[in-house]
């Protein structure tokens, strides 16, 4: 009779340890819906929208980002982004934190379906950049990363990705930029531009909608979707990004790590811009490119 007892409290300590393994190590992979797409985003867009931004580390400014949405004549729509930043990184000497400048420019195409068509990347560190250029085909976009320094390449290496049909691409600062209907409890995946010593590549990150929340935006209180984004699916690990979302999915203050060190980006302004006004801009932060 022992030996039947032991046997079977065996297997239920062993059936339990299999279900909670299954629940924490299995399931939240299975666990994502539909992502926030593009259309969510620009089905409404009808003149150039700019959207800018203030980078800040521990209250005070480091940096600037821009984020220009258009029409074009051809009938796709183009998403511009620009930050400008003093990042601090570690020190190795005798300072505890060294300042890095560091510049991006990114380009995301959407065609008239709302499919993402290119995309084209350009991160420089001062010592050094990296840029990514990638066209779609189908269900999967063709990446190439280049690692290098002014007009020298220093290496370059090919990426194929399946990227969801309208989900929307992110980048190194904002994975999530905002749009579509939020709740808590919604979980996506996001394809992703990352970085760090080694160059740029193309990973997945993982987004929930954690839980509703009233934060004090430019001087005001305002009430918010808090959506976390990790590099795993499980909720133990500490989320890279997080982005404070209106009702209607506009994101009015994000935050994320670079280096192990904490930034916030608050959104000050969101203003129509004419074509001409659009082109000029382009003209003043991205140059000669078309």
């Amino acid at each position: 009779m022992t030996r039947y007892l032991v046997l079977g409290g065996s297997g239920i300590v062993w059936a339990v340890m299999m279900f909670t393994l299954v629940r924490r190590e299995v399931v939240p992979y299975f666990d994502y819906q539909t992502p926030p797409s593009y259309r969510d985003v620009l089905r409404d867009l009808r003149l150039a929208e700019l959207t800018k931004g203030e980078i800040q580390a521990a209250g005070m400014p480091v940096g600037r980002i821009e984020t220009m949405s258009e029409r074009i004549p051809d009938g796709t729509v183009r998403i511009r982004t620009w930050a400008d930043m003093n990042a601090r990184i570690l020190g190795t000497g005798k300072q505890a934190t060294d300042n890095v400048p560091i510049k991006l420019k990114s380009e995301s195409v959407v065609d008239a379906l709302y499919r993402l068509s290119s995309l084209w990347s350009e991160i420089d560190v001062g010592f050094g950049d990296a840029t990514v250029d990638g066209v779609r085909e189908g269900d999967f976009l063709n990446v190439k990363f280049s690692l290098g320094t002014g007009k020298k390449t220093f290496g370059a290496v090919s990426q194929k990705v399946e990227v969801p049909k309208e989900g929307m691409m992110g980048d190194l600062f904002q994975p999530f930029s905002g749009g579509g209907s939020l709740f808590v409890g919604k979980k996506w995946k996001i394809p992703t531009m990352t970085a760090d010593v080694t160059g740029a590549r193309l990973s997945w990150l993982y987004a929930s909608v954690t839980d509703r929340e009233e934060i004090l935006w430019r001087d005001e209180k305002v009430q918010t979707m808090r959506v976390e984004i990790r590099t795993e699916p499980t909720e133990e690990k500490r989320p890279t990004h997080i982005s404070w979302c209106r009702s209607d999915g506009i994101a009015v203050k994000q935050q994320f790590t670079f280096q192990s060190l904490v930034y916030e980006i608050v959104f000050v302004s969101r203003e129509e811009q004419s074509r001409g006004q659009a082109i000029r801009w382009g003209q003043d932060r991205f140059g000669p490119r078309p």
